[in-house]
């Protein structure tokens, strides 16, 4: 049976399911109150009729979506797989790890103002841990209070510093005060 442009092939009692060539597209339409479902036994492929993948749904398996017949995203039994870039436009929320599988340096590349890592507080909200911002400084913080933070002049410490060594002669430190004339000083070592 062939039929011309714009010409319906109609299924059902309500003509619901349609096939058609408009004479520019192919269109497969339901018309009706249902889903339109396509079922395979082992999978259902959507390609080019020159056999480029589009989608392969397997049975049981993976989904996979290509781009330009080359895999970009698969599903697995542990999540998706992403081959190339993933590019997002708004939050990602992780509930497990975040882990860097890659040999050699692994990068976190951040294009805007300032990167934050930080973790719920028990108020509704979140608490900062680490603030990085570009052409400027990184701050640590500790309980959400900044103990560390770079300058453009070196280092600044809120707090108290506790070192199990230390290097120098401490004579280019400033603002520390002096002990109080008679002071002594006792040092010992312990076995």
């Amino acid at each position: 049976v062939t039929y011309g442009d714009n010409v319906k092939a109609k299924f059902g009692a309500g003509a619901d399911l349609r096939i058609y060539h408009s004479g520019t597209h192919s269109y497969v339409d339901d018309a009706g109150a249902g889903d339109l479902r396509l079922r395979g036994s082992a999978g259902v492929y959507l390609g080019k009729y020159t056999g480029e993948s589009m989608v392969d749904a397997l049975a049981d398996g993976a989904v996979t979506l290509y781009h330009n017949n080359a895999a970009k995203l698969a599903t697995a039994s542990t999540g998706v797989n992403v081959t190339g870039a993933l590019d997002v436009t708004a939050d990602i929320n992780i509930g497990g790890e975040l882990n860097f599988n890659a040999t050699g340096t692994n990068y976190v590349d951040f294009a805007g103002g300032t990167f934050l890592i930080r973790n719920p507080n028990s108020s509704p909200g979140y608490e900062t841990s680490f603030s990085a911002t570009k052409d400027a400084g990184v701050s640590i913080f500790y309980n959400g209070a900044e103990k560390l933070a770079t300058t453009s002049g070196g280092v600044t410490v809120t707090g108290t510093v506790t070192a199990t060594s230390y290097a120098g002669n401490g004579s280019q430190l400033t603002g520390v005060q002096p002990f109080p004339t008679g002071t002594v000083m006792v040092f010992y070592q312990t076995a």
